[in-house]
Formats: structure tokens, sequence, C-alpha cells
């Protein structure tokens, strides 16, 4: 799988980079979920769910 940051950085005119970072770690934990995906299991699984926005 391609680095997905490197991918978003396409936006950084238009975006800051830490929503960004973010897009790409939600982008990514949906890709690793083994669970159906949901709002529930994204924050669940994802590392943003410690964070503060």
């Amino acid at each position: 799988m391609p680095n997905l940051l490197e991918i978003f950085l396409v936006l950084a005119p238009e975006v800051s980079f830490a929503n960004i970072a973010k897009l790409a770690n939600i982008i990514t934990t949906i890709f690793r979920l083994s669970v159906p995906v949901t709002t529930r299991a994204i924050g669940r699984f994802g590392s943003l769910s410690t964070l503060r926005w």
C-alpha cells in the first residue's frame, strides 16, 4: 500500500498538515479494520481516539 501521507500532501496548499495527517490516519484505520467499518469501530481502533481535536 502506498504511503497515504505522501498522496494527501497534494492537498497541502488548501488543507493544513495536521488535518492531512488525521485524514491519512483515518483512512489507514479503515483499511486495517477486520470488523465492519462503522464510526464507532474507526474511533475505537484508530490512534486518534486518544487525541483531542
